[in-house]
């Protein structure tokens, strides 16, 4: 097989979930949005090969599929939609889908650390024990729902952190933004929702990858 592996920050899919009450309409941007990459950013990795590091969430998958879901608690009805997304990448894996869970917060651990001196020691060691206390929620996740695929991370506080979230251009009342995209190209239009998806609403997120995956397989198995 043909490994499309482009190291640039090329973002194929984004799904932000949240635990508020679901039934909202989509809100912020529409379906004549931008359909590039609005920018990279990093995380701290909690799982996967960089773990423990920052790295960028988006710049690893290159042209290939990818899901990247932005989580603000790792609740059931998100975990539910990651063990999903994990089990597409295992059956199609042809398609060489990529899933990368972004938990929002960190214990306000990377912007401690952008400010770290000796007048700002305890902060540190707060947000220390914060961001670990975070990971550690993040890990035990990842093991309960046997992730095998999906790379989880925490995305911090800092101005930097949260203007990455802007350019997605998502509110800060968002509770789920969903992007789909195929070979740079989005697939459907783009949607952020107040309030947590529905099981429906996901179900209906899950059928739009499954076809994505299943024309990236077709393609790939074709080129070798």
């Amino acid at each position: 097989m043909k490994t499309r592996i482009v190291k640039a920050a090329l973002l194929i899919g984004t799904i932000m979930l949240s635990t508020v009450h679901a039934g909202d309409q989509p809100l912020g941007r529409t379906a004549d949005a931008d359909s590039q990459l609005p920018r990279p950013f990093d995380v701290l990795a909690v799982t996967g090969p960089a773990a423990g590091r920052f790295h960028c969430a988006v710049c690893d998958y290159g042209v290939r599929p990818f899901v990247l879901v932005f989580l603000r608690t790792p609740d059931e009805n998100g975990g539910a939609f990651l063990k999903a997304l994990d089990g597409l990448a295992a059956k199609h894996a042809d398609a060489e889908l990529g899933v990368a869970a972004v938990f929002l917060g960190d214990g306000a651990y990377r912007q401690a650390l952008l400010k770290a001196d000796d007048a700002h020691g305890a902060e540190l060691a707060k947000a220390i024990a914060a961001e670990k206390e975070a990971a550690d929620t993040v890990k035990r996740l990842a093991q309960s729902l046997g992730l095998r695929h999906a790379q989880c991370g925490l995305l911090g506080t800092d101005p930097d952190s949260l203007s990455a979230l802007k350019a997605y251009g998502i509110p800060s009342d968002a509770a789920a933004a969903v992007f789909v995209f195929h070979k740079l190209q989005e697939v459907g239009k783009p949607a952020l929702f107040k309030s947590a998806p529905t099981k429906v609403q996901l179900d209906q997120i899950l059928a739009e990858v499954g076809k994505v995956v299943r024309r990236a397989e077709k393609a790939n198995r074709h080129d070798d």
